[in-house]
């Protein structure tokens, strides 16, 4: 499962929009030692915070939910599926706008903007 480009850049410029890209991991090894600290610590932080793995990890989480684990398998030619393309072509659960996926990368960064927020890492305005 991996984010299809166009999904992620639109998920990138929602953060960079509500102000959060300067909180990112600037690579795989900052990450890393974001999420190993926020293990060890017990529970998130300001200094673990990143939101782009929590926005993403909000939509994986509500597209497995909603479509299943056949979002974790490969598509016919072996390439990766986009939780979202996924979400928006096989949903079949008859909820509506409940199931607006569209909307979901500004629900997830809307999330991320009140978590940073709470955490003290952006301004309470």
């Amino acid at each position: 499962m991996k984010f299809c480009k166009s999904h992620w850049d639109e998920l990138r410029k929602a953060l960079d929009d509500r102000g959060l890209m300067n909180l990112v991991a600037k690579d795989s090894q900052q990450l890393m030692d974001k999420m190993a600290k926020e293990i060890a610590d017990g529970q998130p932080s300001a200094a673990t915070f990143d939101p782009l793995i929590g926005a993403h990890n909000a939509i994986l989480s509500n597209a497995l939910d909603i479509v299943g684990l056949d979002l974790m398998m490969p598509n016919d030619d072996g390439s990766d599926k986009c939780p979202l393309c996924y979400a928006i072509t096989n949903c079949r659960c008859n909820r509506g706008d409940e199931c607006d996926f569209r909307k979901w990368i500004d629900y997830a960064a809307d999330e991320q903007l009140q978590v940073a927020k709470d955490l003290g890492s952006v301004g309470l305005s």
